[in-house]
């Protein structure tokens, strides 16, 4: 089962903002999204042919072109936190299971 806080974990890393309700309606969507996958490995896949893609589409390679000036010190102001010319993030991974 998922619990509350492990949604609100999720929501968190999205940055995403929830509600109490929305909490546990997503608690329950999560398990029944999980519960799906479960059955999709009860399933034989032996002779089934994997599939690479949906599309006959190639992809197209170019050179890399410079799109001309980063103005450095206005992107960094538009981001919420700097450091030593670096944008800082949140943590996204921990040691923590």
């Amino acid at each position: 089962m998922i619990s509350k806080e492990e949604v609100k974990r999720l929501a968190n890393l999205a940055r995403v903002e929830i509600n109490e309700e929305e909490t546990k309606s997503l608690a329950g969507d999560l398990e029944q999204i999980l519960r799906y996958f479960e059955e999709l490995k009860k399933l034989d896949t032996e002779n089934v042919v994997p599939v690479t893609g949906g599309t006959e589409n190639k992809n197209v390679f170019r050179e890399d072109e410079t799109g001309g000036e980063f103005q450095t010190e206005w992107l960094t102001k538009q981001f919420p936190e700097e450091k030593k010319g670096f944008l800082k993030i949140p943590k996204v991974f921990s040691n923590e299971e």
